[in-house]
């Protein structure tokens, strides 16, 4: 009675090691992370997004190198890709002479105003005294966003956040920069 009970004993351990062990194994496949790649020109995007989707999400980098990567999206303003790929796939593609860097795609935000400065800091007064108003200056705010306003001439906006076409201010310090620098 002992012997079947140590076989019944010993073969289930052996299939629950196998079951573990190839799990493992495609966890780690599976560990992908989100990146921001940075490319040196646009022409040099639409060509790697063209390749990667011809060849069911490879970017083939040479005869004897591929990697697997899933295009999330493609920045119209700026030469960037948001990808998710493996931590091993960003040394190899990082040695591509088109693609200028690869980052973590970490979420950002904004931190308190640690030391309170106020407005005098800018100066304004000394710049008007020297006679420079400001008069035919375009100024550009990249920032939170920016909320409409009445006192402000906004002319448009372009949103660089991922899937967020809105170019609102949820936060509220796009509208007070863009604020302070039209009262100047």
């Amino acid at each position: 009675m002992k012997k079947p009970l140590g076989k019944i004993v010993a073969s289930t351990a052996l299939l629950i090691s196998v079951a573990f062990s190839s799990s493992i194994a495609s966890a780690a496949e599976e560990a992908k992370e989100k990146y921001l790649i940075g490319f040196n020109e646009q022409e040099a995007v639409s060509e790697f997004v063209e390749q990667v989707e011809a060849n069911d999400e490879v970017a083939i980098l040479s005869e004897e190198e591929e990697v697997e990567i899933e295009l999330l999206h493609e920045f119209e303003t700026i030469p960037v890709l948001s990808v998710e790929l493996s931590p091993e796939d960003v040394d190899a593609l990082e040695l591509d002479p088109a693609i200028s860097y690869i980052e973590e795609d970490a979420e950002v935000t904004t931190m308190a105003q640690s030391v309170p400065w106020g407005i005098s800091r800018v100066q304004a007064p000394a710049a008007h005294n020297r006679g420079l108003t400001g008069s035919g200056v375009k100024v550009a705010v990249l920032d939170t966003g920016i909320s409409t306003h009445p006192d402000l001439n906004i002319r448009g906006g372009a949103s660089f956040v991922p899937g967020e076409p809105s170019t609102q201010d949820g936060n509220g310090h796009g509208t007070h920069v863009a604020g302070t620098i039209a009262a100047l």
